[in-house]
């Protein structure tokens, strides 16, 4: 059954439209295929998979979103708990993890699959000349105007 199957199904059985975005949302969200989203989706320039979601009620135009999340597949889901169980429209980074420990939705099962880190580290030789990132990146480059990693090199 595929994506769109999956929320015809939420619809027949009589979900809201809301319900059948959130199903839809979650079958892209662990489809390890789809390396744009979810489990297995491209790490950032520190080599880590934060995942974003936003979802919004058109009847109601209530809107949640998360940002930044490392411990949580679903994050439609957890978007969706922001839109109706706290009075925030958006929560980030440490909030939205703490959030997902709440509800039960954080997942010990890590983000980046071997497959999106093989991806992201022949992207990261072919601009940067070397494949790793650091494993403990220095706190101080993360939020300064400098930039953590040299810039690409002319030409490419």
């Amino acid at each position: 059954m595929g994506i769109r199957d999956r929320g015809m199904a939420a619809l027949e059985a009589g979900g809201s439209a809301l319900d059948a975005v959130e199903v839809a949302c979650r079958f892209v969200e662990a489809d390890l295929a789809e390396a744009s989203v979810g489990r297995g989706g491209i790490p950032n320039a520190l080599g880590e998979v934060r995942l974003d979601a936003p979802i919004m009620d058109g009847g109601t135009l209530r809107a949640g979103s998360v940002g930044a999340v490392r411990n949580c597949c679903h994050v439609i889901t957890l978007a969706r708990a922001v839109m109706e169980k706290t009075p925030h429209v958006m929560i980030v980074g440490d909030g939205a993890e703490h959030l997902a420990r709440e509800l039960g939705l954080d997942e010990p099962t890590p983000l980046l699959t071997s497959d999106a880190d093989a991806s992201y580290r022949a992207a990261r030789k072919h601009q940067w000349g070397y494949d790793t990132a650091p494993d403990t990146p220095d706190p101080s480059l993360r939020y300064s105007t400098e930039h953590p990693y040299p810039p690409p090199r002319e030409g490419e």
